[in-house]
């Protein structure tokens, strides 16, 4: 095995996905020195997703968690001859290859498939160009820095979370959280440590409406037409929030963590 060339694919930046290159390149210094890795992603960089709450009201933070993936195949102060990045979006997979927006082939001896999970509510998480990804950022934080009354759609771990954030960061605004059951979180965690974070949000001053489903938002111009608004749109005007009771909830920013 250590006498011929091998290559490994490995498609997407996961957190596996550069896991898996990190093994690998190890492997490649110590035991097998003709393993060629190539790792196969859209981004520009690795963006730590789950930092993305701290982020929003953390500046410095927010600027720790874009890691180019070219720093994986840096050898000293050049790129590795041996292994690479290949910006692209994979569309075909074959028993010894897979092709890539455009037509490219890339050739493999073993696949790994790390795309990892994608979370479309927030802007922020669907970019692909570090520069855009930061765009998208900084007006997500303008947002939250203008809106005086802001209502959060889904208590699930990241809408609690970033309402907590905002809370601490901003206690004089006029938070709200929407959640279609009657409790928070989800069904995997227990009754109690539900309880707990509600109790411990509405200590801060955050409205918790329970049991409410929400379909939609609009906002209303001069002309008293109104536009329904996108789940990515962060937009800081006077709208309305609209549940399926028929509640009508007033607000200047929504944001959807569902």
């Amino acid at each position: 095995m250590a006498n011929r060339e091998i290559h490994v694919l490995v498609v997407g930046g996961s957190w596996a996905g550069v896991t898996a290159v990190n093994e690998l390149l190890g492997l490649s210094h110590v035991a097998y020195s003709r393993l060629h890795v190539t790792l196969v992603e859209q981004r520009t960089h690795y963006f730590h997703r789950t930092g993305v709450i701290r982020g929003l009201v953390d500046q410095k933070y927010a600027d720790k968690m874009f890691i180019p993936y070219q720093r994986l195949f840096m050898d000293g102060n050049k790129p590795s001859p041996h292994h690479r990045l290949v910006r692209a979006k994979l569309t075909h997979i074959y028993e010894h290859s897979i092709e890539v927006e455009g037509g490219e082939r890339i050739f493999y001896d073993y696949l790994i498939i790390a795309t990892g999970a994608a979370y479309t509510s927030l802007p922020v998480t669907q970019s692909i160009d570090e520069k855009e990804c930061r765009e998208k950022y900084q007006k997500m934080r303008n947002a939250i820095e203008a809106a005086r009354s802001i209502l959060f759609v889904g208590g699930g771990a990241v809408g609690v979370g970033m309402c907590c954030e905002i809370a601490e960061m901003h206690p004089k605004k006029l938070l709200m959280l929407a959640h279609a059951r009657d409790r928070l979180l989800n069904e995997d965690l227990s009754d109690n440590f539900s309880n707990t974070a509600e109790v411990h949000m509405k200590k801060m001053g955050i409205d918790l409406i329970l049991g409410e489903t929400v379909l939609s938002a609009s906002i209303h111009d001069d002309d008293d037409d109104h536009s329904t608004l996108t789940h990515d749109e962060w937009v800081v005007k006077p709208q309305i929030v609209h549940t399926k009771s028929g509640r009508r909830i007033p607000c200047d920013l929504v944001i959807w963590t569902t």
